[in-house]
């Protein structure tokens, strides 16, 4: 039986051999396959082409506006975030002269990466294992890889005007699109486009010609019925020449040209029967599909609401989001190990979520799982609230004493409900996925006027299960109101805890209407002076 470096040392040999099969004859020189001139003639299509440019710039600009990188530190599956990270400051000011901002890197580097399929970070770091002091991006037209059967790649060449720079493989964090046909350089989108934007860019170009040299002058001859000597065809040509030829758009007035005239016959096609404008509308479709997928359905100016918003959930979705995750892999996967061992970076989720959908799955998770169990799953608290309330279903707590500071009450078993008379005593909408939003997820989605609905609900429902059990107002679930409003709360109906052992219920109850409305007076004197 073999050992086990035996085994190693026959999967090493494999790899070894893969490695020198993939490289070939091209270890130790520059690979120039593809030809790097075919980047030159991509970023050439970007300047040229109103409709890759306007794809790439709005892919590029969106995702470095939208894209916030957060590093965490790893702890098996659960991962916590390190604020203000050194590799977090160095993204806001990744060098002093090249791309200096966060905004500007994040740019370039997408649109490099969606125009040519490749981008290439240069790491300025003391060691190969320091952290890097400056971050610098180099343009994909110059820069060549050097392949290497032991390491695969050897290093990277960066040319310019007949000059190379040599850099360490490990100088250089290379970020490429899936290519079928390379195992070292990325494929750029445009390969594919080659066809579609080289005719769009004809079309354009016939057109200008045709308002611009030919000075919108449609092609044609002018049929004489007669038949004239050699001489006088000869001069009449001459004068056809030099009063109406060339560009000048002039009306030629003729005269004794015979019973059959003169006619024009055309010889060329109009924009009209080439439908120039739905071939152009055309490619711009098959473009932006392509490159940025979702924009022309979000900026068509006959779009409908609903389809500019699905629209921007597909731009985000499809266009944006994988480029995003590709990058922050990458940077997690070369960089992150220079800061020490289980540090990863990640962009912040910036696709469009369903909001009611996810409160409704939300709802029906809380019917058969813990408080500690929902907010591990929608709210990535792992930790729990840190009590025994965490082992109850949310209906549970909701029917039984909360055990809210400042107020007495004790949790019920697991299965059993806090009743007075045999009535059930829970909040009055405790089945209603509004009343479990936490105020911190409301303020995300709703703007201020929609919290004031909202807590002017959570304000009624308050009361209403107060009038049934005014002892028990800490049973009831405080979902919009902050921490300063459920002291104020608390304080206002201090008097029901202290009375809760009388058995005037009707005093208890008036008392208690009496803080409560002067709590809600409070409120709504804070709203309208806010609103002012």
């Amino acid at each position: 039986m073999a050992t086990w470096s035996q085994v190693k040392a026959q999967q090493d040999a494999k790899k070894n051999d893969l490695m020198r099969a993939m490289v070939g004859y091209s270890a130790g020189q520059p690979l120039r396959e593809p030809d790097p001139s075919l980047y030159t003639t991509q970023a050439q299509m970007y300047q040229r082409l109103s409709w890759i440019y306007g794809a790439v710039s709005v892919v590029s600009s969106a995702a470095a506006s939208l894209a916030n990188l957060q590093v965490y530190r790893m702890d098996g599956e659960n991962k916590t975030a390190v604020f203000n990270h050194p590799f977090e400051q160095l993204l806001r000011a990744p060098n002093s002269l090249q791309y200096t901002t966060r905004y500007e890197f994040l740019e370039a580097l997408i649109g490099f990466l969606r125009l040519s399929g490749n981008a290439y970070i240069y790491v300025n770091a003391p060691s190969p294992d320091a952290p890097p002091a400056e971050m610098w991006i180099l343009r994909p037209d110059r820069v060549l890889i050097v392949p290497d059967r032991e390491t695969f790649v050897r290093g990277y060449i960066y040319e310019i005007d007949n000059q190379q720079v040599a850099f360490d493989a490990d100088e250089i964090v290379h970020i490429r699109l899936f290519h079928p046909l390379n195992d070292f350089y990325g494929m750029s989108a445009i390969e594919t486009l080659a066809v579609a934007a080289e005719s769009d860019y004809a079309q354009a170009v016939w057109n200008r010609n045709f308002f611009g040299k030919d000075n919108a002058k449609p092609q044609g001859a002018l049929a004489y019925a007669d038949t004239y000597d050699d001489e006088s065809w000869k001069q009449i040509k001459q004068d056809v020449r030099d009063e109406y030829g060339g560009t000048k758009r002039r009306v030629m007035m003729l005269r004794g040209v015979g019973a059959g005239g003169v006619q024009w016959l055309s010889m060329g096609v109009s924009q009209k029967d080439m439908e120039f404008l739905a071939g152009r509308k055309f490619s711009k479709e098959e473009i932006y599909s392509i490159l940025a997928p979702g924009l022309s359905q979000m900026i068509d100016p006959n779009a409908t609401m609903a389809n500019s918003v699905s629209g921007e959930k597909t731009f985000r979705e499809y266009a944006l989001y994988p480029l995003l995750k590709r990058i922050d892999e990458i940077l997690t996967s070369k960089l992150m190990p220079r800061y020490g061992s289980g540090l990863m970076c990640e962009f912040d989720e910036i696709r469009i979520r369903d909001m009611a959908l996810e409160l409704t799955q939300r709802a029906a998770y809380e019917r058969t799982h813990t408080v500690d169990e929902v907010r591990a799953k929608f709210d990535h608290d792992d930790e729990g609230i840190g009590d025994s309330r965490g082992n109850l279903l949310p209906s549970q707590i909701m029917s039984s004493p909360a055990g809210l500071p400042g107020l007495d009450g004790e949790m019920l078993p697991m299965g059993q409900s806090s009743t007075e008379g045999g009535t059930s005593v829970g909040a009055p909408g405790a089945d209603d996925a509004e009343s479990r939003l936490n105020r911190e997820y409301a303020k995300s989605i709703a703007d201020p006027r929609v919290l004031d609905a909202l807590k002017a609900t959570e304000r009624r429902q308050f009361k209403n299960f107060c009038k049934r059990a005014p002892g028990r107002a800490g049973e009831f679930k405080f979902a919009y109101l902050d921490a300063e409003e459920r002291s104020r709360l608390l304080d206002a109906i201090s008097v029901t805890s202290a009375s809760n052992a009388s058995n005037d219920v009707h005093g208890l109850r008036a008392r208690f209407a009496r803080a409560l409305q002067q709590f809600e007076d409070e409120l709504d004197a804070q709203v309208r002076s806010e609103s002012r």
